[in-house]
């Protein structure tokens, strides 16, 4: 039942977005047109979810009600628009060379290699996912509203994040009835952030053949396709930046009006309501569309009006965020204290420069870890190529106003045109810089390759024009491609220790095997012929491999045909071979492979919980863990929370800080101040737990790796596991 809500949930929404890109918008076919219609889609889904989530309304049945109502006002667009006109797609010609087959087939291979296991297996603890992300996202779910849950065990501040993507798994779970599509659910925004990086490729003239290999060599990054299949917000925040970014490029290139501003304002405000270092980097995207307003040879009226536009729509999926932490605190990005000229200007926690006690924290002028990350994200195989394109070698030995666009533009358009399009590459080769100099200055963890995979999509436009220069640059970028895909990459350079000979910092974790792996480590005749399993998921991996090839052929004939029924035949082409992988990794796996990862005593501990309740509801209480997730059971059918050990039973960290702040304690603990964890008080904790009607109480030791997690357990051991002992009943 969940699949067919999940389709009809999806679809309408879908289907509405659509209507009104192309009647309301009146956006071209291709990418402008599908990138409107996912934009429009995001943000109708997003206010939805924001409205019945706060007057606790969510459910299956008003969701479809209100994905209905998103369909209707797209039907209303394709029926009473007065204008039928449509604005011309730009025809780029460019044929599907054999070329683009390949790449296209080596990255479909390591999609499917690492997203069916994501689809299929338990979400990996290493994510964040069963710490918020979904965590929050089941809460909603079952309670049918949105509202503040505390996690003292865990990234304390994330109770007061922007959770744009949380409130996506919360659709997801609520069509499906449980977390099946939520594991995988920035999937859709990885294609669409693929399809922006194709727009602005083709847009600044780079041939379809060039622009679908940099496309490629984009989405297999390796922390751009890990994280994507991980339940995170880092890709649905790369897809709204990249297709901002798409849209601020018409609306300056093009002389395009108020609709495609507007477009790309709603894409900056989603990704600025997705998570909290999106006000880094989207704010210098909208300064450039800003200014971009300002420098139109029109009215002043007129480009007063477009910069009210981009505010506006730039606000309007992300203001219920900022504006619950300021009716809560005052503070739009609380718990973070906000202080310049000697003056706290919002009150909060903790100063970014209190992050440097993190395990995820980089000293700024440590150039040998950023190095080492750099190289890792863009592979050092790769990386001449991705160094020789931002330096700008696409442009070298032609004259600047004579630059050819692509082969298959080559006089089709003015000098002028060909420079102002010159400029664009020009400007996303350095917005990628700066875009990676923002994540070097100002976000103080940064061992977190996540946060600047934006710069790779940027890359990308000049890579294209660079291979877009010969036939032969190509072929050698799909080679790049399949040694990046099927090699780790320390390999040919060796490596000491697990690390390679071009290391150079320390704290720069490992290198991991390659992304798709045709024969397991250590494996040989005789441990393939004792372990015949091993050989079997050899050859599987192979066959799909066989397969990706064969569903790139169908998508290049789709896409030189582009009849509906051959996209339609690409599409079901795929979810077959997804499903048949997907079957077979069921088939070969046991049950509980299915319900808990694998991680020490803590597995032991869920399946434990899980026997106990015997598969019944009941209402959870955890303490010393940071992974709340996992003990809401298979199904997600169990109520798990915090409970204060004080009497104040409903107080959050935000009442905590404000009664001490009006005592005038200004506590300075970092991101985890643990208020809430001082005074304990045995008899106001049992009776929170009546109060809860709590009938479980889940009690672990903190990782030590992390060391204490809160001041008032300074052994890392909750004080919850005394009183247990001392109550058995």
């Amino acid at each position: 039942m969940g699949w067919i809500v999940s389709v009809f949930l999806n679809g309408m929404i879908a289907l509405g977005g659509y209507w009104t890109a192309r009647h309301g918008f009146r956006q071209p076919s291709g990418g402008a047109r599908a990138l409107a219609s996912a934009t429009l889609a995001w943000t109708w889904m997003t206010l939805g979810m924001q409205a019945l989530g706060t007057l606790g309304l969510i459910g299956q049945g008003l969701l479809l009600a209100w994905a209905a109502l998103g369909m209707a006002v797209g039907l209303g667009c394709r029926t009473f628009a007065t204008d039928s006109t449509v604005e011309p797609a730009v025809s780029r010609g460019g044929g599907w060379e054999p070329s683009t087959t390949c790449a296209l087939g080596l990255t479909l291979w390591a999609l499917i290699v690492i997203g069916v296991p994501g689809l299929m297996l338990p979400v990996k603890v290493v994510s964040d996912g069963p710490i918020y992300h979904l965590y929050f996202a089941a809460r909603w779910w079952n309670a049918g509203r949105l509202f503040l849950i505390d996690i003292p065990f865990g990234e304390s501040a994330a109770t007061y994040f922007p959770a744009g993507g949380d409130l996506w798994f919360t659709w997801l779970m609520t069509g499906w009835g449980g977390d099946r599509l939520a594991k995988v659910g920035q999937v859709p925004f990885l294609l669409m952030a693929a399809v922006a990086v194709y727009s602005l490729a083709r847009r600044l003239g780079v041939g379809r053949s060039a622009a679908w290999i940099a496309v490629s060599w984009f989405v297999t990054c390796l922390p751009m396709l890990i994280f994507s299949f991980e339940a995170n917000v880092d890709t649905i925040f790369v897809a709204g930046y990249l297709t901002a970014a798409y849209f601020l490029l018409r609306y300056v290139l093009d002389n395009r009006g108020g609709g495609t501003l507007a477009l790309a304002g709603l894409s900056a405000g989603l990704a600025l309501g997705t998570k909290p270092t999106a006000v880094v980097f989207v704010p210098v995207l909208l300064l450039i569309g800003a200014l971009g307003v300002a420098f139109r040879p029109e009215s002043r009226a007129r480009r007063l009006g477009h910069l009210v536009v981009l505010l506006a729509t730039s606000l309007a999926p992300s203001i219920f965020w900022y504006g619950r932490n300021v009716w809560l605190s005052g503070n739009p990005l609380y718990p973070l204290r906000i202080s310049a000229f000697g003056r706290v200007w919002f009150a909060g926690w903790y100063e970014s420069s209190e992050m440097s006690n993190s395990p995820y924290y980089l000293p700024v002028i440590n150039w040998r870890a950023l190095c080492d990350i750099l190289l890792a994200v863009f592979d050092p195989r790769l990386t001449p190529l991705w160094l020789a394109s931002l330096a700008g070698a696409w442009a070298l030995g032609r004259k600047p106003a004579l630059l050819s666009v692509g082969r298959e533009t080559s006089g089709s358009l003015s000098s002028w045109e060909r420079m102002k399009e010159d400029r664009a590459v020009w400007l996303c080769a350095g917005l990628a810089v700066v875009n990676i100099a923002l994540y070097w200055l100002l976000i103080p963890y940064r061992t977190q390759q996540r946060f600047m995979l934006q710069s790779v999509g940027l890359a990308a436009v000049p890579l294209g024009r660079l291979l877009d220069r010969g036939l032969w640059l190509r072929w050698l970028a799909v080679a790049l491609l399949a040694v990046h895909l099927l090699t780790a990459q320390s390999w040919p350079f060796g490596e000491i220790e697990g690390r390679t000979l071009w290391t150079l910092a320390d704290l720069v974790q490992p290198i991991p095997p390659a992304t798709i792996l045709l024969q397991r480590p250590g494996l040989t005749w005789n441990t393939a012929l004792l372990h015949p399993s091993l050989l079997i998921s050899g050859l599987s991996t192979l066959i799909v491999g066989l397969g990706a090839l064969a569903l790139a052929w169908i998508w290049g004939h789709a896409a030189r045909r582009g009849s509906p029924k051959r996209w339609t035949v690409a599409v079901l082409a795929t979810l077959l071979l997804v499903g048949l992988d997907g079957a077979g990794m069921h088939w070969g796996a046991g049950t509980k492979r299915f319900v808990y990862p694998f991680f020490g005593d803590y597995y032991k501990g869920w399946s434990t919980l899980e026997a106990l309740t015997a598969r019944q509801s009941t209402r959870i209480a955890y303490a010393g863990t940071n992974l709340p997730y996992y003990l809401m059971g298979a199904g997600l059918r169990h109520e798990v929370r915090y409970i204060n050990i004080n009497a104040h039973r409903d107080w959050r960290l935000h009442d905590y800080h404000q009664a001490a702040r009006s005592l005038g304690v200004l506590n300075q603990y970092g991101p985890r101040p643990g208020w809430n964890r001082l005074n304990p008080d045995e008899r106001a904790w049992l009776a929170n737990l009546r109060a809860e009607r709590i009938e479980w109480l889940v009690v672990t030791r903190a990782n030590p790796s992390e060391g204490p997690y809160n001041i008032a357990d300074p052994q890392g051991f909750p004080i919850e596991r005394q009183w247990a002992d001392a109550h058995p009943e």
